[in-house]
């Protein structure tokens, strides 16, 4: 059974600046950099007057049951759908390694408005489908994320005030 996590966070703009941030691929690699990859990149960016598309390449330490692996990096990428109209965002995340098929790491994005600020509600969800140890990477990955959504604001409120 998957494990979620959720952040709802308000922020100090409207939830159209909010918005540009969220999709500007300077973000995407700063936010990933801030969240603890050796490199981050983006390809495949689209935007319509309706949409906008990316795919995020990162390259991460290993981790494993035991934690950091220091000494090797996996490949991973991740989706990105967002919808203008209604300022949500659904993402999937791949890793590149032996257990892809055996991993789903998913989520989305909602921007709303809050007055003249934004809130930004965050959905984090984790799936591991590796029997007896599945429900335990899951519960070390969610550990993880807790801190990266801090990490993760940091990078939006110094874009922010730049």
């Amino acid at each position: 059974m998957a494990k979620r996590s959720e952040h709802i966070v308000k922020f100090k703009t409207d939830p159209g600046r909010l918005l540009e941030i969220l999709v500007d691929e300077q973000f995407q690699v700063r936010r990933e950099r801030a969240q603890g990859a050796v490199s981050a990149s983006v390809s495949n960016y689209k935007k319509t007057d309706t949409q906008v598309t990316y795919d995020v390449h990162t390259v991460e330490y290993a981790k494993g049951i035991t934690g950091v692996d220091k000494t090797k990096t996996e490949n991973a990428v991740a989706h990105y759908t967002w919808d203008l109209s209604t300022m949500s965002c659904k993402w999937t995340y791949v890793p590149q390694n032996s257990f892809a098929d055996r991993v789903k790491v998913w989520g989305t994005l909602k921007i709303n408005p809050s007055g003249v600020d934004s809130q930004l509600v965050s959905d984090f969800n984790i799936e591991v489908k590796i029997p007896l140890i599945g429900g335990k990477a899951e519960s070390m990955v969610l550990a993880e994320v807790e801190p990266g959504w801090a990490r993760h604001d940091e990078v939006v409120n110094e874009m922010l005030n730049a």
